[in-house]
């Protein structure tokens, strides 16, 4: 019988010792770090520090509103607005999706010219939707980045609201700057580009439609994507080079 301390025995059984040790040691730093599979780290919000998000302020949430304007008002926490449409993705800045989808009318009220999804995008945190009649409507507002691609995790709100009544009677043909068509103004703040998707020209917001088309995420045309803006030029609502004030 071999001797344990037999030189030949101990390098037969080093490897062995050494293969144990080794694996002692990675249990006990897998204990330590909780474990192999662990996934991406999660971004933790430092304390006090607001997450990122949109809440809508106005309307409330089952709200019975008379037809006509509606105004979209909305707060917006740990995210800065720019007029970046269509641009390269910068984490924590884009802008806003305003939604309206349509119900049904209201009894004794008339079915809104309205598609069933009506949308717009902006950096307004205050977004009116015109000539809106009798209905249910439901009114989402949603973060986007500037590239318009969607949240990781989706960041938007929304209400409910029951409209009743008759839209108030239509403009008689002369415009608020008295110059009787529908491009007159008195301020910057009269007009509104004209047509839904990559306008070429504009028009008092008092004429201007319900928006009833999804537009492409492109820029084109003078107003796109802040190459322009609607202003009133020597009373008449004109497209203005480059993006809007400040």
């Amino acid at each position: 019988m071999q001797k344990q301390d037999d030189p030949a025995h101990m390098s037969r059984t080093r490897p062995f010792i050494i293969l144990v040790a080794l694996v002692t040691a990675l249990a006990l730093l897998a204990g330590c770090t909780g474990g192999w599979e662990r996934g991406p780290p999660q971004a933790t919000p430092s304390p006090g520090e607001e997450t990122t998000g949109v809440t809508i302020t106005s309307p409330a949430d089952g709200a019975v509103l008379p037809a006509g304007d509606i105004a979209v008002s909305v707060r917006v926490t740990n995210f800065t607005l720019v007029p970046e449409y269509g641009q390269p993705f910068v984490s924590g800045e884009g802008h806003l999706h305003y939604y309206m989808s349509v119900g049904s009318p209201e009894p004794g009220g008339t079915a809104s010219t309205a598609a069933p999804i009506s949308y717009a995008a902006t950096t307004d945190t205050s977004y009116t939707w015109h000539d809106v009649s009798a209905g249910m409507y439901t009114f989402t507002v949603e973060l986007a980045n500037n590239d318009h691609s969607p949240f990781q995790r989706p960041a938007s709100a929304s209400v409910t609201v029951r409209v009743t009544g008759e839209l108030p009677a239509g403009p008689t043909g002369t415009a608020p700057g008295g110059g009787g068509d529908t491009g007159s103004c008195v301020t910057d703040s009269d007009c509104v580009p004209e047509q839904c998707c990559h306008p070429t020209s504009c028009i008092n917001s008092d004429y201007k439609g319900v928006c009833t088309l999804l537009c492409t995420n492109v820029c084109q045309g003078p107003i796109d994507c802040g190459a322009g803006h609607c202003g009133c030029v020597d009373g008449s609502c004109s497209v203005v080079p480059g993006p809007s004030g400040p």
